[in-house]
C-alpha cells in the first residue's frame, strides 16, 4: 500500500456550481509515502506549505499486489521465445 497526496491550486474563478475551481499542481509518487507514519510527517509539512483555501490537498490510499516470479520458469519462458507465460 502507499499514499498519494495531490496538491491543487485555486484558479481564481468559480465553477458552474458556484464553487471555487482548483487546477492540479502536482502529486507525490507512490514510492514516497508507504506508511501512515510517513503520511503524517509529509502531510504536516504540506498543510503548512500549501494552506487552504489557496491550495486544496487530497490523499488517496492505494492498495497494490505483487507476486514473486520463479527465475527458472522465467528462464524457460525466455528460451521458448517469451511469447506467453
Amino acid at each position: 500500500m502507499s499514499y498519494e497526496i495531490n496538491v491543487a491550486m485555486l484558479q481564481g474563478t468559480l465553477g458552474w456550481d458556484g464553487k471555487p475551481v482548483y487546477n492540479h499542481l502536482f502529486a507525490t509518487h507512490d514510492r514516497s509515502i508507504v506508511s501512515r507514519r510517513e503520511l503524517r510527517r509529509v502531510l504536516e509539512v504540506f498543510l503548512e506549505k500549501f494552506p487552504g483555501p489557496q491550495f486544496l490537498l487530497s490523499v488517496t490510499l492505494w492498495h497494490k499486489e505483487g507476486q514473486i516470479q520463479e527465475m527458472e520458469s522465467l528462464r524457460e519462458w525466455i528460451a521458448k521465445g517469451g511469447e506467453t507465460l
